[in-house]
């Protein structure tokens, strides 16, 4: 490397130049000085005294001195600066070059169709899902797949009802099977009516059959103005060997008007019973009946308790811990085990809770009605906060945090800014198609955000602008995957064939982006987090493919990847 003080001294070998001689002009060092004065000889010092200005040309001589100094310093400091640049880039090169967070660990392309997609269990670093026909092992480190079992049969099973140690329980159309998860159908059941309800908890499980009439029996029943009842069938199996442990048909006056949820032993539903009165209005359609809320048992269908109701549920009925939740007449209930009512809620004082969307997670829930949100605490039966929010899109509570999705007017639009449409759209002339594009051009003035509230409180711990997409929340860190377009709606629709997905994941302690890359292939769910790698399907568009269309282009699923995460 050269020397930045610049030549040294003639007279004195590698003495650095501090000035130069008075009389002369020769560079000068610090030992010339001290010998000579600001002189590099004593030739040139009488010479110099014999001159009347030879105080002034020391004085200009300090001045030059004292110059260089700083001169030095400066470039010395300059260049202190410059190599902490150099090494502070090149520190951060080698972090993003080398940092995986973001990058495909692997892929396995199959063609899957995400309706009969489904993941059964994790075990021993591989991942075990059914697709279609195919039971399938991957590993989760390196990516490679072993078919384990192929059967035809299994494509008509793609409902997930519940998943055990030792298999998992499928329904198709009319039957359900156990399918181990060596690939085996361990049993079997056929129902002479399709599958219409079902609910499980890890050892029993509850499938409901109702009858479906045809068109032509729909248009007999209209004609002679007598409509029957759809016959609707309970069973009660056990999931270790199929055995039906009980069985109840419902009367032709009685019919399920809810959904069932089960858990902890026990499984809930709301029935309707109607009067058989045989008057021509007292039908199916347009006489409800009298409704009860009823809790019975999984092991032999046995009723626990009831509850008569006066009107339908706005929500639920739910099985949570040991208690069954539901939302009637707007108000929040909570009934024990034994029937006993623990707390009920009013829903007037949070606007949530009226005609929202409930969320249940540990001890506390979470009611969202797109323009306020609210928590619940489950054992106390207490508000613990409420809070309007501009739109939330999507909402999850998990642990002592709540994240949602809302959007916010961007503040650095221009008036004058014009959303660029996709060449699919301009070909269009659809009126409904451009009702729509004026829409998303309205949506073109807001950004995605982020935000995280602490459930306990209702407190805002931080925002985060230009995230989009699903959310999915882990201990330290919370993971989005969105789509890179405008919409999704626009990229899935007229965007380019190849879509884009941008994975990003945040701190959850300050909302920190721990990165935001671009997917190498575009996502789509089910997704699962396991360990530090986010598992999806990997989906293009196809015009000639099967499956989801939009516009003339279709969705369909290439296969699986595996992103990194930190």
């Amino acid at each position: 490397m050269p020397d930045i003080e610049g030549p040294t001294c003639a007279i004195h070998k590698g003495m650095p130049i501090i000035a130069e001689c008075i009389n002369c002009g020769r560079p000068i060092c610090s030992a010339c000085k001290d010998e000579f004065g600001y002189f590099c000889s004593h030739e040139c010092l009488k010479a110099s005294k014999s001159t009347v200005d030879h105080e002034a040309k020391i004085e200009f001589q300090k001045q030059m001195e004292s110059t260089r100094k700083i001169i030095r310093t400066v470039s010395i400091s300059l260049l202190g600066i410059l190599a902490l640049v150099i090494v502070a880039g090149f520190w951060w090169f080698l972090a993003w070059y080398f940092d995986k967070s973001g990058s495909m660990a692997w892929e396995w392309k199959k063609s899957i169709s995400p309706s009969k997609f489904h993941y059964l269990k994790i075990e021993s670093g591989r991942i075990l899902f059914k697709s279609g026909p195919v039971v399938c092992a991957i590993d989760q480190k390196t990516g490679q797949a072993q078919v384990i079992a192929e059967n035809k049969l299994l494509n008509d099973y793609n409902k997930l009802i519940q998943t055990t140690p030792d298999g998992a329980l499928l329904a198709g159309e009319k039957s359900v099977i156990f399918l181990s998860y060596q690939g085996k159908i361990l049993w079997r059941k056929d129902f002479k009516h399709p599958v219409s309800k079902y609910a499980s908890d890890e050892n029993h499980a509850v499938i409901i059959t109702r009858q479906r009439f045809t068109k032509d029996e729909y248009t007999m029943m209209r004609v002679r103005n007598k409509f029957k009842t759809p016959e609707t069938t309970m069973y009660g199996y056990q999931l270790s060997n199929g055995t039906e442990a009980w069985k109840k048909k419902l009367l032709e006056t009685e019919s399920i008007v809810s959904g069932i949820s089960g858990g902890n032993g026990m499984f809930a539903y709301v029935i309707s019973r109607r009067d058989k009165t045989g008057k021509k209005r007292d039908n199916y359609y347009y006489n409800p009946g009298k409704m009860t809320l009823e809790v019975a048992k999984f092991r032999n269908g046995l009723l626990r308790w009831r509850i008569q109701l006066k009107s339908y549920l706005s929500w639920g009925p739910y099985v949570c811990k040991d208690r069954v939740m539901f939302i009637l007449n707007k108000r929040l209930a909570a009934v024990a085990k034994s029937g006993k009512v623990l707390w009920t809620l009013p829903g007037s004082p949070s606007p949530a809770l009226k005609n929202g969307k409930l969320e249940v997670s540990g001890n506390r829930v979470l009611a969202n009605n797109y323009q306020s949100v609210a928590c619940i605490d489950i054992d106390k039966g207490e508000k613990l906060w409420s809070k309007k929010i501009s739109f939330g899109m999507q909402m999850e509570l998990w642990k002592d945090k709540v994240y949602y999705l809302t959007s916010v007017v961007r503040d650095d639009i221009k008036k004058e800014e014009k959303m660029k449409i996709p060449p699919t759209f301009e070909q269009l002339q659809d009126k409904d198609m451009s009702r729509t594009l004026n829409k998303l051009k309205n949506l073109r003035k807001y950004v995605s955000v982020i935000v995280c509230l602490d459930s306990s409180t209702g407190k805002e711990l931080w925002r985060r602008k230009r995230i989009r997409g699903s959310i999915f929340p882990r201990d330290k860190f919370v993971v989005t995957v969105g789509d890179a377009g405008l919409g999704g709606m626009l990229s899935m629709i007229g965007g380019s064939k190849n879509p884009i997905s941008i994975v990003s994941e945040l701190e959850t302690s300050n909302g920190k982006l721990q990165f935001k890359r671009k997917s190498p292939k575009a996502l789509i769910g089910p997704f699962r987090i396991i360990d530090d790698m986010l598992i999806g399907l990997i989906y293009s568009k196809d015009n000639n493919s099967g499956g989801f269309s939009s516009f003339g282009r279709a969705i369909r699923a290439e296969g699986l990847i595996a992103i990194r995460l930190k």
